[in-house]
């Protein structure tokens, strides 16, 4: 075993301490995207119905006598939304678990979780999306069934 004087020694410490404010502040950067990334999936699923079910009951009340408008796609497209957003909502619950899961291996599992509600609800966005450009698209053709 080989010794080390003090001065080395003082070094030594100096340079792990900045390692680890430097892995400190990667951690917390890391942790804060994820948060984004979940706040983000929730609320572009969730807005995402809000304005659609804006957009129907607006266009119901308005072509109450006139059954042009399909709205049976765009009432799917919102219920994909919502599911969405309960998906954004479930990898929350999970990333909640995740962090307070004290095993290496049960925070991987909820983590893996998170991970694939996220990917599910960002889906269920995109399937969304193109059924309701489809409604618009039809309505906009002049066809009202597909």
């Amino acid at each position: 075993m080989t010794k080390i004087n003090e001065q080395e020694f003082e070094k030594w410490k100096q340079e792990n301490q900045a390692n680890l404010i430097v892995w400190a502040e990667q951690f917390k950067a890391a942790v804060s995207a994820g948060e984004n990334a979940l706040r983000s999936v929730i609320l572009i699923n969730g807005g995402a119905a809000v304005a659609l079910l804006a957009f129907v009951s607006n266009v119901w009340d308005k072509s109450i006598t006139n059954q042009s408008m399909n709205f049976n796609v765009l009432l799917i497209s919102m219920a994909i939304f919502t599911i969405g957003t309960l998906f954004g909502g479930l990898a929350m619950s999970w990333h909640y678990l995740e962090h307070n899961a004290s095993i290496a291996s049960e925070r991987r599992k909820w983590g893996k979780c998170c991970d694939w509600f996220v990917g599910i609800s960002y889906v269920f966005f995109v399937i969304a999306s193109l059924i309701a450009i489809f409604a618009f698209w039809m309505q906009c053709t002049g066809k009202t069934t597909c």
